[in-house]
């Protein structure tokens, strides 16, 4: 396209050695004011700028069709690379807004998963996602927060990797204070054999642990995977076992 995107390089070395601090105990689990600071200045002036010039020429290409005579459903890739630019526009501004310490609004659970299924309808690669049960509860925003997040990653990797058509999505309060049990099922290829301990599942994992609840991923023999978050006193089974 002609453009210049970001260099990561310099921002995942310093991920990186943060990473290593903290596994030898050096930095504590925040980085101080002045690296965050850094950091939200990177993603503003690489990142960000870079997402904007990617939305603006989707933009122009969308325009470009319909100057030919052309309908999007005819390139229904080029529509769902521009929804999701626009969507990591979100994210990143998001981003920036939480290391310059300014708390930008957070939606629903509801909503925010209402947002999830119209973009996955639409997306290429496209996928159903159906909630069967989602009961009202007591859980804070920022919990409510925490659960979306959980559920997004769990989505992109039965899509991604599972090459999964259907999502089912189910959330029981289970009649306890502040409990649920938080249930995302998929039809697709399940946990390959061997597989390792990723990026996406270790954030799942550490999310459960903030909202002091478990955390089950597991391939049913139905088929699919499933990932279960819960906050109960009930026992759970043991975190990360294949059925």
């Amino acid at each position: 396209m002609g453009m210049r995107l970001f260099d990561t390089k310099g921002l995942f070395g310093r991920a990186e050695s943060a990473r290593k601090g903290q596994a030898d105990g050096v930095l504590s689990s925040k980085p101080p004011p002045f690296e965050r600071l850094h950091l939200s200045r990177e993603l503003h002036d690489g990142l960000a700028q870079s997402l904007a010039i990617i939305v603006l020429q989707l933009e122009t290409a969308r325009l470009d069709l319909k100057r030919r005579g052309r309908a999007e459903s005819d390139v229904p890739q080029l529509i769902s690379a521009l929804d999701e630019s626009r969507a990591g526009m979100k994210e990143v501004r998001r981003l920036i807004d939480v290391l310059r310490g300014v708390s930008p609004p957070t939606r629903g659970l509801r909503a925010g998963l209402g947002e999830l299924k119209a973009r996955w309808a639409r997306g290429r690669p496209r996928c159903h996602i159906e909630i069967r049960k989602l009961e009202r509860s007591s859980l804070s925003r920022a919990d409510e927060a925490e659960l979306l997040r959980v559920v997004q990653e769990a989505v992109s990797n039965a899509v991604r990797h599972g090459g999964a058509d259907h999502v089912l999505i189910e959330l029981e309060t289970r009649g306890e204070p502040e409990g649920f049990s938080l249930r995302v099922r998929d039809d697709g290829a399940g946990l390959a054999p061997g597989w390792r301990l990723g990026i996406g599942v270790r954030s799942m994992r550490e999310r459960s642990r903030g909202l002091r609840g478990q955390f089950l991923l597991r391939s049913p023999r139905s088929g699919g995977c499933e990932v279960v978050v819960s906050r109960t006193s009930q026992p759970t089974p043991k975190e990360l076992t294949h059925g």
